[in-house]
């Protein structure tokens, strides 16, 4: 079988391998082209959005991750792409949370079995602190149902207590 130039799973594979940071265009270059060719767009999206978050480009970072929230079909085998979780974490706790709220809204409306958009939709409340506590607090609350403890989800929910005493 020959492999061509504009398989999915080639690109993929040299989107993957080019990504240290000196072929980071080359890489950027091949993820981009995996959608336009067929492929896991989702996974190519959120390989994109961890390389912007890891260099500081979170505008881009929450576009892109955005666009893989949008586009994912997980299945059991794979329920979300694993880049995903690292560009989210990473927006979570280093974007401005207006920049980084949104995408957690997404990810909760989107995919509400994903615990991570809950707690990244709370640690981004926290660090905005102000009426973002509340919609913290109450993502926060959520987590429960995930196994969270009471004690994790104050810990997580911190920052608001301590802009807030009551």
């Amino acid at each position: 079988r020959s492999v061509r130039r504009d398989d999915p799973r080639l690109l993929r594979t040299a989107g993957l391998t080019a990504r240290p940071a000196s072929a980071t265009a080359r890489a950027r270059a091949r993820l981009n082209a995996v959608g336009a060719h067929g492929g896991d767009s989702a996974f190519a999206s959120a390989v994109l959005a961890q390389l912007d978050a890891n260099s500081g480009h979170f505008e881009a970072a929450a576009a892109e991750a955005m666009r893989a929230i949008v586009s994912m079909q997980p299945t059991l085998e794979r329920p979300f792409p694993g880049a995903l979780d690292g560009a989210v974490t990473t927006l979570a706790q280093r974007a401005a949370p207006a920049l980084a709220g949104p995408v957690f809204e997404r990810a909760i409306a989107d995919r509400p079995s994903w615990q991570l958009g809950y707690w990244g939709g709370a640690v981004v409340g926290g660090r905005a602190g102000g009426a973002a506590c509340a919609r913290a607090e109450q993502l926060a609350l959520e987590l429960e149902r995930f196994g969270w403890t009471a004690t994790e989800i104050v810990t997580l929910v911190q920052p608001c207590l301590s802009k807030h005493p009551s």
